[in-house]
């Protein structure tokens, strides 16, 4: 590895004595060098090659003006090499020479350094994909479009999740574990738990002489900010395929190289997939070139944080022609995936393609069908070069639903309430699907169409998907917990990647709860307050209750939180304060689909003694400290065990920026639900951070909320 250092003499002025040197061990601690030059305003101290990106290097005050005094850091150019920490420990990024400053009291030390540019020779795979034989592995690796996914709300699913569905397991081990959300192919290559593990697995079968092939997908992290960094503070950005500098190290094209370098060097073959398209249709029939990965425009300047960053000086580039040219050179395998599947989103258009095979409100990530169709498209283009044709096989056609369950709380008899679900089909292309519902509620294939008791889905080539609406009418007061039944004439349905119903033979069946509500008129008004802070503006667990009787409220029950200081909004709310809680260890639960985390809540009580209290509305604000990821989910229930909970609402989409808050309540309808004697209310809040955030959990990103109130009268 190359690391040059060397002291540069300064005519003039003040002397100091000034050490630094560096070894050539990457990692050796800089020691004393017998030449020592300080200027007392100015020093050009030394200089420090870089061969590569991702190199660090720490500089050493020790024996300078500067040893022992708080220092400030800068870097001339933060796109070629920036900091680590506060302690001069920087990182090269991309190729190209820039100035790095250490000033305290007046006086600069200033360090030259270069980063090279790579200068690699075409290489060959190790041995032939197309005859290829015997038990082989594929390792995926790639962002939150590649990595696995465990049944949500949002039935969002992996590349690499959907790939193993299309190879024969019998002979062929689909590892899609390291792959994880927010990964550039930067930092992917640099983090120690995702392309060194890689690295690992290619020695150990190149040992065993198992062939092994890298699916390898980036592009949609690279086209980050310059100041974005995951949590562990690795950097994510990159540009196609020239820097700024025109130089190439460190840019796009250069990383998937070294993949296909070091690939190829343990004895195994890298598959190139370029990014998936996002959906950005914008309201047109084409997705545009953003979302072909074609940055066309410079990026503006941004402040994040205490720190202005300029506008860059060239656009970002075209990733997918950047990882074409890079194939091409090396003769690696190389699919179009941002390209194809910007096509065959096209032939849907904006509002199919965002229902069924991207996440819902997401143009970015998948769902359970979009997963299994864009894997397709890359199996079939490996089919169509005589790539792994004796691995691949076809799954089985599927049918979906994306709802284990429906609740449509507690309505007033001869009220109403439409709720819905997706019906989205893999492959089956015949048959029919029925959705049969129980009493007390009717279906329909239209917000506004007839509803009854039955409706038929007839599936043919060109089906991709329908909406199925289920309304609930409480014809009088009584509880209407039943089962609706979605079937098909040869294939049981699934539930796709979201949380998971019943499966009874070969009958889907989706959970319907709901509850006719009996009309509370009389009753003493009661309101029961948890401020969340006192007079003196701390964080406070203890309830009002107004009047006092047989309502109770018992003190806020935290698990898996702490409370922390409470924090002025400034101008919101009128400058009052609000109080704060955050996670025990720092680090928040991460919940993109609304659904309840049951190890991370708020909870809140009320007991009934004596009478029957008639809960009619439930309200809170809530929002966040400190970042702008911060969502949450809120549920009531009278059980002990919280079970069957209900949620209030609509589930928020949290917020956006830091300090916002959202008043949410139970809507204008009274709830009307009855607390018996001996019962209790329990509320539950349920904070958590959005997927695919860049910003630490931890520190002081807090969950705020305050006025959790609860009104309804008692008989």
């Amino acid at each position: 590895m190359k690391k040059t250092f060397s002291i540069i003499a300064v005519s003039s002025l003040l002397f100091a004595q000034m050490f630094i040197s560096c070894s050539d061990s990457a990692d050796s601690t800089p020691q004393s060098n017998s030449e020592s030059v300080v200027n007392q305003n100015n020093v050009s101290a030394g200089s420090y090659t870089f061969e590569t990106p991702d190199e660090t290097y720490t500089f050493s005050l020790t024996e300078t003006a500067l040893e022992g005094k708080s220092v400030t850091w800068a870097t001339q150019n933060p796109y070629i090499v920036n900091f680590l920490d506060d302690n001069g420990t920087i990182v090269a990024l991309s190729g190209g020479k820039t100035t790095v400053t250490a000033t305290a009291d007046g006086t600069t030390l200033s360090f030259d350094v270069e980063v090279s540019e790579p200068n690699r020779e075409a290489t060959s795979d190790p041995f032939d994909a197309k005859t290829v034989s015997g038990d082989i592995e594929i390792i995926t690796c790639g962002d939150s479009i590649m990595r696995d996914y465990g049944a949500s709300e949002t039935d969002q699913y992996g590349l690499g999740q959907a790939f193993a569905q299309f190879f024969d397991e019998s002979k062929t081990t689909v590892t899609t574990s390291i792959s994880n959300g927010g990964r550039s192919s930067r930092l992917f290559h640099n983090e120690s738990t995702r392309w060194p593990v890689v690295v690992e697995k290619l020695k150990e079968n190149q040992a065993a002489n198992k062939p092994t092939f890298v699916f390898l997908s980036f592009g949609h992290n690279d086209e980050r900010y310059v100041y974005e960094k995951n949590a562990d503070g690795g950097y994510q950005f990159t540009f196609a395929d020239s820097n700024q500098n025109d130089t190439v190290a460190g840019t796009f094209y250069d990383y998937m190289e070294r993949y296909i370098v070091e690939t190829r060097e343990l004895g195994g073959i890298p598959v190139l997939i370029s990014p998936l398209a996002r959906a950005y249709f914008k309201g047109t029939a084409t997705i545009n070139q953003a979302g072909r990965h074609n940055i066309e425009t410079a990026y503006a300047s941004r402040t994040y944080g205490s720190v202005t960053y300029d506008a860059e000086t060239k656009a970002r580039g075209n990733y997918t022609a950047a990882m074409q040219a890079v194939a091409e050179k090396h003769n690696a395998i190389y699919v179009d995936l941002t390209n194809l599947s910007a096509d065959y989103c096209e032939q849907f258009g904006e509002t199919v393609t965002m229902s069924y095979l991207y996440v819902d409100g997401d143009q970015t990530h998948e769902r359970t069908l979009g997963g299994l169709r864009f894997a397709e498209i890359v199996v079939n283009k490996l089919k169509e070069a005589g790539v792994l044709t004796n691995y691949i096989k076809t799954p089985d056609a599927r049918v979906m639903v994306n709802k284990g369950s429906l609740a449509f709380g507690r309505l007033y008899p001869q009220a109403s309430k439409t709720l819905s679900f997706k019906v989205s089909s893999f492959n089956a292309t015949s048959g029919t699907v029925t959705v049969t519902a129980p009493d007390g509620y009717t279906v329909s294939l239209e917000e506004d169409g007839d509803f009854t008791s039955s409706v038929e889905i007839d599936l043919d080539s060109d089906f991709v998907g329908t909406e199925v609406f289920v309304k609930f009418c409480p014809s009088e007061v009584a509880e209407y917990n039943a089962n609706l039944t979605v079937t098909h004439t040869s294939i049981t349905p699934d539930f796709g990647n979201t949380i998971a119903g019943t499966i009874d033979g070969s009958a889907l069946l989706i959970a319907l709860t709901g509850a006719g509500k009996a009309r509370t008129t009389s009753g003493t008004s009661v309101t029961v307050l948890w401020p969340m802070i006192d007079s003196s503006n701390k964080y406070n667990a203890e309830p009002t209750v107004s009047p006092e009787g047989e309502v109770g409220a018992e003190n806020v029950k935290l698990s898996g939180l702490v409370s922390t200081s409470s924090v002025k909004r400034g101008t919101s709310k009128d400058g009052a304060y609000m109080a704060r809680v955050n996670s025990t260890d720092g680090s928040w639960p991460v919940n993109d689909s609304g659904t309840k985390i049951d190890d991370v809540y708020m909870q809140f009580e009320v007991p009934v003694t004596g009478c029957t209290f008639t809960v009619n509305k439930i309200s809170m604000t809530c929002g966040s400290s400190g970042s702008g990821n911060m969502k949450w989910s809120i549920y009531y229930s009278t059980d002990a065990d919280f079970s069957n909970p209900t949620p209030i609402g609509d589930i928020p989409d949290g917020v956006t920026s830091n300090g916002e808050y959202k008043d949410i309540d139970s809507g204008d309808e009274s709830l009307g639900l009855d607390v018996g004697d001996g019962e209790s209310l329990y509320i539950r809040i349920y904070p958590a951070f959005k997927t695919n955030t860049t910003v630490d959990a931890g520190g002081g990103r807090c969950f705020m909320m305050e006025n959790i109130q609860v009104e309804g009268l008692t008989n």
